[in-house]
Parts: C-alpha cells; structure tokens; sequence
C-alpha cells in the first residue's frame, strides 16, 4: 500500500487536487515512477486477438514464421489461422490454442472469401487482420475494415508472381497493379515487406506512404545452433549412404517449379562431366519434398547420376544439414521473398550460390557470403561458383556470429511484429 503522505504530495508537485487520488492516483504513479509496469498492465488488460490468412499451415516458411512468433508471443496477444485447406501442422497451432478455420471450397471465390473473412472477425471479435496470401488482398481487408478490425496487415513474402500460371498472371498482375493496391492503400493500416524488394512488389507507387515498412524475416539463433551441434557429420553420411571425405553440395527447399530444381539438376550434371577431382567426387545433395520430386528422380536416372545425387525427401533436420554435412548451399530460386534457408546457411558458416533474381537485401547484409548469378549465365559459371563456394565455408561458430550481429534474428523480428499487434488495442 503506498503511504498516504506520498501519494498527498505527489499529487499536489503534480498539479492535481488530492480528492482525485482515490482511483486515479495509483495510475499517475506508475507511470511517472514505473513506465514499464504501467505500459504491461495496460496491455493486461486487453487481449489482442488476430487472424492470420494463409494457404494453409504446412511446411512452408510463412506458416514455420507464425508459428515460431505464437510461441513467443505475450500472453495478452493471440492468434487464429484462416486457411484454405487443412495440411500437418494444424494440429501444432491447436496445440497453442488457436483454431485454425477452413475455408469452404464454395467461398473460395475472391468476393466471397472476402466476406467469409469479413464474417469471422465479427463472429470472434478478431481486433486485427494479417494477410499472407497477397493475391485480393485489398478486397479482404476492405471486408475486415467494415467488420471492425482495427489493426489490418497486408504482408508481402514474394518479390513477382512467376510461380503462378500464365492465365493467373495475365489476369492477377493487373488487378494487383490497380485496384489492389487502391484498396490496400483505404483499407490497410500495415504494408509489410519482408525485403525491401518484397515491399516494392506489394506496395509499388505507395512505397514511400508512411504505412509501409520492411521487417526482416530473423533466425531463431538459440534453436538453431542447439540443433545444428546435434550430431556430426559421420552420423549424416552413415544415414544418407554418403561418402564422408567428397565435397556435398547442398540445398533444402519444396520442389515445386518456382524453386528451380531442375537448373540445378543441370547444373550439377555439367559440373560432374568436367575432368578434375572436384567434379568426379562430388555430390549434389536436395532435400524436399513436392510435385516435381518423381519428375526430378527421373532427370536424375536420365543423367545416371544415381549415385551423385540424393533426393531423401523432406528433411527435419535442416541445421543439422547445413551445420554438418554440406560444404556449400546453392539456390537457383526464380523468386524469393527473404529466404530463411540462406540466413541459416551463412550461420552454419557456407558460403551462398544463388540467382540474382533473389532479394539483394540478405547479401548486402552478409557480404563476402553471396554470389549472386544471373540464371541466364552459362553452365560453366554456375558450376566455377559452386567449386569456389565450397572453398569458403567457414567455422559455423563464425557463421552464428555474422547472423548473431545483424537485423535478421528471429529475436528482433518478433519484437518489431509485436509492437505492430498492439497498435490494435490504440
């Protein structure tokens, strides 16, 4: 209980009447004395529920990113998932207590999804909106808007649409370039890139509107050294049938067309038909899983490469792989918003081979760890970076180091994504 005397004669060097110390004095105190412990009760006292729209809760980065903030998210902020159809990790977000909605394949229409958004935040009383999926974007949050979200995020993980179909973009990229981003620009209260490349796409003219900003996709720098020094690199090699003492080339990402599997397939294929040592003891190492894995199988008999490159599947054990096994990472990717997998590999100490149609923000942040190529360059060029790649793989403790001094921890993202949250409760 605070004395009396005190509290008397705070409120008169305050300029206020001691009859108003019942039930306001306390409050004054606190936050002239104690900011912090005013600024956490008053967030106590309002729970911040948001939805979360995506495709769905798979093994994709957005859905790792969300689910990894849920686990460190204050008490008073919590989310659910709107998904377009169910996948393996829904039950992870029911483990936090979250329901995660499916959409119904008769709402799936663009209208119509966005009145079914528009519904759920009424009916759950959702104080804020986040918004994944990119495509109508500005017709969902229009619809949160009227059905009283105040907080309403737009969040672009994609630099171009080149993993969608011809008639997709011939439609889409026009809507996008007009109408979507007029909606986004009345309806939005958050534009979010998570490059600055990411943010241009989403947000074109409007990029400079104070709403915009770019938040770095972070590692979580705890979690992935304890599992990256989980095992070594003997251990790997007895469990994947490889040879211990050959350099591996390495890269983790779902086969689908947009990651570009089958460039480096050929790649890989050319490097292994140059004479040298490098080249006849190498192997290429793709981790994943997805459509085109059968059809990558096949090109893989087809160059009778079967016991050079190895396709397991979908790996779990992703630092353990980048911190142990392989000696460079290479990602031919047509497009990427800011990929995970690469910050994960300068922390395990590789060096980075990637197309340059990939957002330059993660290289300007580690130079020296990039190279950049056009996916138009000859054969020979991919194949003479990979074998200097391999050359500059450093001691992943140095790797954790370069990751641990830079914006893009896991640690500074979610707390730049909290401080947007609780802007919903103002």
């Amino acid at each position: 209980m605070l004395d009396d005397t005190l509290v008397t004669v705070f409120l008169q060097e305050s300029g206020k009447s001691p009859r108003e110390k019942n039930g306001r004095v306390y409050g004054i105190i606190f936050t002239n004395i104690f900011p912090a412990t005013a600024k956490l009760q008053t967030m106590a006292q309002k729970n911040i529920k948001i939805l979360q729209v995506l495709v769905c809760l798979g093994s994709g980065g957005v859905e790792t990113l969300l689910l990894n903030i849920q686990e460190r998210l204050p008490k008073h902020i919590t989310f659910d998932y709107l998904v377009a159809h169910s996948d393996f990790r829904d039950k992870e977000a029911q483990a936090f207590g979250s329901t995660v909605h499916v959409t119904p394949q008769e709402m799936q229409h663009p209208t119509r999804w966005a009145a079914h958004v528009g519904q759920l935040v009424r009916e759950h009383h959702y104080d804020g909106v986040h918004f994944h999926r990119f495509a109508f974007g500005g017709a969902v949050l229009k619809a949160a808007k009227q059905a009283g979200a105040t907080l309403r995020i737009a969040h672009s993980h994609r630099t171009n649409l080149q993993d969608a179909s011809l008639k997709m973009q011939a439609f889409y990229l026009p809507y996008h370039w007009t109408i979507n981003r007029w909606l986004l620009s009345r309806h939005a209260t958050n534009l979010i890139g998570c490059s600055s490349e990411a943010l241009r796409y989403l947000a074109g003219p409007l990029i400079n509107n104070p709403k915009c900003r770019v938040i770095l996709n972070g590692l979580t720098m705890e979690e992935f050294a304890e599992k990256m020094g989980s095992t070594t690199k003997t251990a790997l090699c007895q469990r994947y049938g490889i040879p211990e003492n050959v350099p591996i080339i390495g890269n983790v990402a779902r086969m689908t067309p947009v990651k570009n599997h089958e460039f480096l397939l050929r790649v890989f294929n050319h490097l292994a038909g140059t004479p040298g040592k490098f080249s006849d003891h190498s192997v290429l190492f793709m981790g994943g899983d997805g459509p085109q894995q059968s059809t990558l199988e096949q090109d893989r008999n087809r160059y009778g490469l079967q016991d050079r490159v190895f396709l397991p599947g979908h790996c779990a054990n992703v630092p353990e792989l980048l911190g142990n096994l392989f000696d460079c990472f290479v990602s031919p990717s047509k497009m990427e918003g800011l990929p995970i997998s690469m910050i994960e590999a300068v922390a395990a100490g590789l060096h980075v081979v990637c197309a340059d149609a990939i957002t330059k923000d993660v290289a300007k942040t580690f130079p020296g760890r990039f190279t950049m190529l056009p996916l138009s360059a000859p054969l020979s060029r991919w194949a003479e970076a990979i074998v200097h790649a391999v050359r500059q793989r450093i001691p992943p403790a140095q790797g954790l180091e370069l990751v641990r001094n830079s914006p893009m921890t896991f640690k500074y993202f979610t707390e730049e994504m909290i401080k947007v949250y609780e802007a919903a409760e103002r």
